[in-house]
């Protein structure tokens, strides 16, 4: 971003650790740039998530409740650097420690720089006159008219605007169109007669609800062909992105797309009900700091975890998981779930506990699982050990059961799981515990 003739390199982040984080250093390629305090610009900078200190320190998560504290990083500090092509990351230690991490940044995680990528607004007119089945209902809503309507171009909605799309209504986007709205979006599709939104042909880049004041409610919706977004200063893996939104889901189906995520939601609330995730190569559902519950739902045929949880709180009951490349439930940085009434087949690993989080199981079954059935353990060191306790759980044609790495606990029907030294990070590097 530029200010006063001056550019910056836009900075956002969050601690979810349970200690205060010291950041040392920025990192562009092998070049290592001190970090300065006095590039911070939030309000919170001199409140609670920095201290007032000769060092820039994020205290921890538990106590910011994850807020995001943002930095502008003059652009001469990364003179002669190519930052859009090179990789970025954070040199930091746990306040008080010694040992020093280094922390990848990825431009994509909260959708920033979308200014280069795409137009952030469009007046009503605008909108208005790019796509005539968009109807103007008065009270900052739209509404889409019942139909199958081609969508031609990205499809951004002004600010201020929720949207309205009823029953009988399909959307086909362009390959590589975007649709964008900074409102709630609410699809009230029937049985006779779902909502779909889809490609013209192979494939669209896909949807991105960004700070909603409302919840966004789903009903009898298919969702699919995502591809993600690449485009200079936007870069999107997920296929449908709800940022700081919180969304209601049920009856609907979400999947056959080629992103890295069928659908992320990041520091938001969610519900799912009878929802169905298919088809899809990487992960199906990526919950970033979130809290929220899916009952019902059904996740098969995916290649890598059905159900990736951080820093979140959850709740899982009366679901299905078949075909998943890796793991079924994967939950990490400090998150806890609790599972009822699961099924889980033909999986690498059934439940993964790990980094601080907690899993609660009961009344589930895991079947033909390649890899363990549980595995609880410490991926990141700067968290900490894992807990599981699985109750009334039944694992069938599984060789190992239940994986527990040293200082985590595992407990399988009453019984403690034996503890192990396990090199986690060569099992990863082998491909062996996935991604």
């Amino acid at each position: 971003m530029e200010e006063d003739n001056t550019i910056f390199v836009a900075l956002d982040l969050v601690n979810t650790m349970i200690l205060p984080v010291r950041i040392n250093k920025i990192a562009i390629g092998n070049d290592l740039i001190d970090f300065q305090q006095e590039w911070c610009i939030s309000v919170d900078c001199l409140a609670e998530t920095v201290a007032n200190t000769d060092e820039t320190i994020l205290l921890s998560g538990r106590e910011s409740n994850f807020s995001a504290v943002s930095f502008l990083i003059p652009i001469e500090n990364f003179e002669g650097r190519d930052i859009e092509t090179e990789s970025l990351s954070l040199h930091v230690n746990l306040y008080g420690g010694s040992e020093e991490f280094e922390i990848p940044l990825y431009s994509n995680y909260t959708p920033q720089g979308i200014e280069k990528g795409v137009q952030p607004f469009s007046t009503l007119e605008e909108v208005l006159a790019a796509h005539p089945f968009l109807m103007l209902m008065g009270g900052g809503q739209l509404a889409i008219e019942s139909g199958d309507w081609l969508v031609t171009g990205d499809l951004v909605l002004p600010d201020g605007y929720n949207l309205f799309i009823p029953a009988g209504t399909t959307l086909r986007f362009e390959k590589d169109s975007l649709f964008l709205i900074h409102g709630k979006v609410d699809i009230k599709g029937t049985e006779e007669s779902p909502v779909l939104l889809t490609a013209e042909n192979e494939s669209w880049g896909g949807m991105v609800v960004l700070g909603a004041s409302d919840v966004s409610t789903w009903q009898y919706a298919k969702v699919e062909k995502m591809a993600g977004i690449s485009r200079s200063g936007w870069i999107l893996t997920g296929g449908i992105t709800f940022y700081e939104s919180a969304v209601d889901i049920s009856y609907s189906v979400i999947g056959n797309s080629a992103t890295e995520d069928a659908l992320n939601i990041i520091r938001a609330p969610f519900s799912f009900d009878y929802v169905e995730f298919l088809n899809v190569p990487s992960d199906a559902f990526d919950g970033d700091f979130t809290t929220g519950t899916a009952s019902h739902c059904s996740f098969h045929d995916i290649e890598g975890d059905a159900f990736d949880i951080s820093g979140t709180e959850a709740t899982i009951t009366k679901s299905y998981f078949v075909n998943i490349g890796d793991k079924a439930i994967s939950a990490g940085e400090k998150s806890n779930i609790t599972l009822e009434e699961i099924t889980i087949r033909n999986v690498s690993i059934g439940i993964s506990s790990k980094d601080l989080s907690t899993v609660l199981v009961n009344n589930s079954t895991i079947d033909s699982a390649k890899v363990a059935g549980l595995a609880a353990y410490i991926k990141k060191p700067q968290y900490g050990a894992a807990f599981i306790e699985a109750t009334d759980v039944t694992i069938l044609n599984t060789e190992i059961l239940a994986i527990c790495q040293t200082e985590s606990e595992l407990l399988l029907n009453g019984e403690s799981i034996p503890p192990e030294d396990i090199d986690i990070d060569s099992l990863y590097k082998q491909g062996i515990f996935g991604n």
